[in-house]
């Protein structure tokens, strides 16, 4: 989504939709992989993942997929 800002993305890793990233210059089109650096990812009493301050980074064209729920997994167990 184009913001007056730059691009904003809806982002999804382990079939399900993690949230909106911070406005970006980088250009994507659906479906891309977008490298996003964020500081630190949060598991929820309900199972669903959540971030703060997600940048992107960049377009991944080495994956063809989202990372997978075990991603976010050890990533919310590392903080």
């Amino acid at each position: 989504m184009r913001s007056h800002c730059g691009y904003i993305y809806t982002c999804e890793a382990g079939g399900t939709e993690i949230g909106k990233t911070y406005a970006t210059n980088v250009v994507a089109k659906a479906g891309d992989i977008i490298a996003v650096s964020v500081d630190h990812i949060t598991k929820t009493g309900t199972g669903t993942f959540t971030w703060y301050a997600p940048k992107v980074m960049d377009i991944r064209k080495d994956k063809t997929e989202p990372d997978t729920a075990a991603v976010l997994e050890r990533m919310s167990a590392e903080r």
